[in-house]
């Protein structure tokens, strides 16, 4: 397992956006995981997409849902695309480097 940094632990951050419904449930069923597992932890669960602008909310929502409707093939290529496995040893040290501070 490669070594943790010495920095110190603050807590968690979920910036999922809010077009669909699925980054949301994901995004809240992490926060209550990392409630359960770590009680003192701070979590902050924030759409990202109330950062931006009215239009482009609006602009990001339509494009979102245009292709969900009308192109889902288009948007499946994507998540092909940008989709990389990672081996179970991969995925436990990236889950053990987020719930554990850096001194433990």
């Amino acid at each position: 397992m490669k070594k943790r940094s010495k920095r110190s632990f603050q807590g968690y951050l979920f910036s999922p956006h809010s077009v669909g419904a699925g980054h949301l449930r994901a995004a809240e069923a992490i926060e209550l995981a990392i409630r359960d597992i770590k009680p003192g932890a701070t979590v902050r669960n924030l759409d990202v997409l109330q950062l931006t602008n009215a239009t482009f909310r609006r602009l990001y929502s339509q494009a979102y849902f245009d292709l969900v409707s009308k192109a889902p093939h288009v948007l499946g290529y994507f998540y092909d695309l940008l989709d990389r496995q990672r081996s179970p040893k991969q995925k436990s040290e990236i889950i053990i480097d987020l719930l554990l501070p850096a001194n433990q």
